[in-house]
C-alpha cells in the first residue's frame, strides 16, 4: 500500500533532531508515494527540499489536502503546537475530519513542551518514542489503544554519513583525553563546569550547540589549566566530524531535561565512541552498563567514570564497538517504518477515533503551565524593552 501524507511540524530545522527524524522517516519509507511537509516557520532549510516545504497556516493545510486529495496528516509534535490548533480550529469550522497521526519527539511531560488537550482529543492516534514518555504517568489516562511506542531508527542516509566520515576522516589519538557532548545548549546542566574540574588530567572538552552561551563563556573563560571548546550549531558532515574526533562522549543532562532516546547519543555511538552517561531515564533505553556505557548513579560518580575510562584504554574501545552493535541491532529504520506503515494503514482502513473525557486534573496543569510560560515572556519582553530605552 502507498500513502500520500501532508506531515506538520512547527518549525522546519535541518539541523533540530524532531526535523531529522521527520525526513529520515520519508526518505527511508518506500511506501510514501507523495508528501508535502507545511511548517510555520524554517530556520534552516535544503535546497533539495524546494517546493516540499510549505510556511503556512490551518486552511492552507485543509486546502491542500483536498485539493491534492491526500490521505493523512502526520503532525510531530516538538516545540511548539500553534499549527496544530489552527489546523484543528479550521477543521471544526467546516465540520471536516480527516486522519490524524500525532508523533511525540520530546518528553511529554516537561512544562514547556506538555502535550495540548487539543492534541490528545483530536489525535486519531498518538506515538511516544521511547518508553519512559509512553509510562509517562501524568499520560496514563490515555487508552492503549490510542497510544503506541515506536523507537526512532537511524536512516540509511544518516548512517552513509557517519560511516563516510568514520573512513575519509579517521580519529586521531592526542596526547589528552578529549571529552564532548552535543546539544542544545538549554540541556548543559549549571554544574557541568564543576563535573570537568574533577576529571583527572591530561583533559579538553568540546561543547557543541546552539542557545544561550554566555554562561558557558564565563564558566570557560575561568579555566585556565584546560581547554574547553565552544561550537555553535553545525550541519550535519560538519557536526559527525567534530563527533569522530572525541575520545569519550560525556553526556551529563539535567534530571529534568526534556530528552527522548536522543539521536545525538546515538550518533556517538554508531562512531564506536565509549559513552558515560548521567541524565533522565529516556536516554538509557540505548544504554547498558558496563557493556555499551556507563551509567553514572549520581552526580559525583560522573567524575569517577570519567577517571576509570581515561586510564583503560582497552575498556574504551570494547564499549565503543558494543555501543554500535546494539544501535544497530535495536534501532533499525526498517523497524521504524514497519511500525508506522502499520499505522497509516489502519488509520486509512478503520478511521476511528477514540472519544474520552480529559481529566480535570490535567486540563488545570495544562493551562496553568501554559500561563506561567506566558507570563514569564511577557515579563522577559517588558524588561528586555526597558533595557533597550536605557541603551
Amino acid at each position: 500500500m502507498s500513502y500520500k501524507i501532508i506531515f506538520c511540524i512547527e518549525t522546519f530545522n535541518v539541523g533540530g533532531g524532531a526535523t531529522i527524524a521527520l525526513m529520515s522517516l520519508i526518505k527511508n519509507n518506500p511506501e510514501i508515494k507523495d508528501y508535502v511537509i507545511f511548517c510555520r516557520n524554517i530556520i534552516r532549510n535544503e535546497r533539495t527540499l524546494e517546493g516540499k516545504i510549505i510556511v503556512g497556516k490551518g486552511n492552507d493545510i485543509l486546502s491542500f489536502f483536498q485539493r491534492k486529495k491526500f490521505d493523512l496528516i502526520h503532525w510531530f509534535k516538538a516545540n511548539g503546537n500553534c499549527l496544530f490548533e489552527d489546523l484543528i480550529k479550521e477543521m471544526c469550522k467546516y465540520e471536516w475530519r480527516f486522519p490524524i497521526l500525532t508523533t511525540i519527539c520530546q518528553k511529554p511531560s516537561c512544562k514547556s513542551l506538555l502535550l495540548s488537550p487539543c492534541e490528545i482529543r483530536y489525535s486519531n492516534h498518538l506515538v511516544f518514542i521511547d518508553k519512559a514518555a509512553y509510562n509517562d504517568a501524568l499520560f496514563q489516562f490515555i487508552p492503549n489503544s490510542k497510544k503506541s511506542m515506536i523507537y526512532f531508527g537511524f536512516g540509511w542516509d544518516l548512517l552513509e554519513v557517519i560511516d563516510k566520515v568514520r573512513k575519509n576522516t579517521p580519529y586521531v589519538k592526542t596526547n589528552q583525553i578529549i571529552y564532548g557532548r552535543g546539544s542544545s545548549l538549554n540541556k548543559c546542566p549549571k554544574d557541568m563546569f564543576d563535573v570537568f574540574d574533577k576529571i583527572n588530567y591530561p583533559k579538553s572538552f568540546i561543547i557543541v550547540g546552539g542557545g544561550k552561551k554566555q554562561w558557558i563563556i564565563r564558566e570557560i573563560n575561568k579555566r585556565k589549566k584546560y581547554s574547553v571548546k565552544l561550537i555553535d550549531n553545525l550541519r550535519y558532515e560538519e557536526w559527525i566530524k567534530v563527533l569522530n574526533s572525541f575520545d569519550v562522549f560525556l553526556y551529563y543532562l539535567p534530571l529534568k531535561a526534556y530528552s527522548s532516546i536522543d539521536g545525538t547519543l546515538g550518533e556517538a555511538m554508531l562512531l564506536q565512541k565509549p559513552v558515560i552517561y548521567y541524565g533522565p531515564e529516556a536516554p538509557k533505553e540505548r544504554l547498558i552498563h558496563g557493556y555499551n556505557s556507563l551509567i553514572a548513579n549520581n552526580k559525583e560518580e560522573i567524575s569517577v567514570l570519567c577517571n576509570k575510562l581515561a586510564k583503560d584504554e582497552e575498556m574504551r574501545l570494547q564499549l565503543g564497538l558494543k555501543a554500535r552493535e546494539t544501535t544497530l541491532e535495536n534501532f533499525s529504520i526498517e523497524t521504524t517504518i514497519d511500525a508506522y506503515n502499520i499505522l497509516y494503514n489502519k488509520l486509512l482502513t478503520k478511521k476511528e477515533f477514540i472519544h474520552f473525557d480529559m481529566p480535570f486534573f490535567y486540563l488545570c496543569h495544562y493551562y496553568m503551565c501554559k500561563q506561567y510560560f506566558l507570563l514569564k515572556r511577557k515579563l522577559f519582553d517588558f524588561v528586555k524593552k526597558i533595557m533597550l530605552k536605557k541603551l
